[in-house]
């Protein structure tokens, strides 16, 4: 009785390290293929033009479309006057505004959109800063007079 215990033990025990060697297996193929991936894009040449649409580092990269980057230059252009969070609010300042896109091209829902989108940018509005066209760039609304001692 002893002998087929110690068999069945025996005969686990070797599945248990073929399970192991399989896996640390996968992991070692898993980092190579990674590594090779990374070795072919840092030699892979570019190009004159360049594919907007490449993953670089197992992301894609921020594509805009050429709607969304008037949409962003429209926006940009009102945060970047002074009290815009204050103008927004004028019927007069605001439909001058929508007329000046549209004769830039773009639609009336296109306009509303970024319009509405005013609010929720002027609720990130916090003491002297905001968020500023450029994405992830914050700036302040005020210069502020900086003393050095």
């Amino acid at each position: 009785m002893g002998g087929w215990f110690s068999a069945e033990r025996g005969t686990k025990r070797k599945r248990e390290e073929e399970e192991i060697h399989l896996i640390v297996n996968n992991r070692a193929l898993l980092i190579a293929e990674r590594k090779r991936r990374r070795t072919e894009a840092a030699i892979e040449p570019i190009g004159p033009f360049p594919n907007p649409f490449r993953i670089y580092n197992w992301r894609m990269e921020n594509t805009r479309t050429l709607l969304e980057l008037r949409m962003m230059l429209f926006s940009g252009s009102i945060r970047a006057k002074d009290d815009w969070w204050i103008k927004r609010h004028d019927k007069v300042i605001a439909s001058k505004w929508r007329l000046e896109a549209l004769d830039q091209g773009l639609d009336e829902r296109t306009v509303d959109y970024v319009l509405a989108e005013l609010d929720y940018y002027d609720s990130l509005r916090e003491g002297g800063m905001q968020m500023s066209s450029v994405e992830g760039v914050w700036h302040l609304l005020h210069q502020v007079e900086m003393y050095f001692f």
